[in-house]
């Protein structure tokens, strides 16, 4: 069993961590989440079905997401799906600021 051979001890600390993360990534918004960049972070991860990507995040860094098979699997062929094996552009993302002091003026408008 693969799995087996890629087994390993972890301190209490490293497992409270691996637990925690875990969490992140089930409760997470389409079941991803930013994840700590610790290398035995990523095997356990992978070892338990996750999948662990490198990434950048919001502000163009370098971060790891960890996601669920199934969000990986959903993720696959749909047209509003970003790609997580490549950088996201900033300027691929919504401008939610602009839409949202649209929606004020609106509503802050006599009519």
């Amino acid at each position: 069993m693969p799995a087996l051979a890629a087994a390993r001890f972890f301190t209490p600390e490293q497992s409270a961590i691996i637990l925690r993360t875990m969490t992140d990534i089930q409760a997470g918004n389409n079941g991803w989440s930013f994840i700590p960049s610790h290398a035995w972070l990523h095997d356990a991860l992978n070892v338990a079905g996750y999948v662990v990507i490198r990434s950048t995040d919001y502000h163009g860094r370098p971060a790891f997401k960890g996601y669920t098979k199934a969000a990986q699997a959903a993720l696959k062929g749909q047209p509003y799906g970003v790609s997580t094996y490549k950088p996201v552009r900033i300027d691929e993302t919504p401008d939610y600021e602009a839409a949202i002091l649209a929606r004020q003026e609106r509503e802050t408008m006599d009519t």
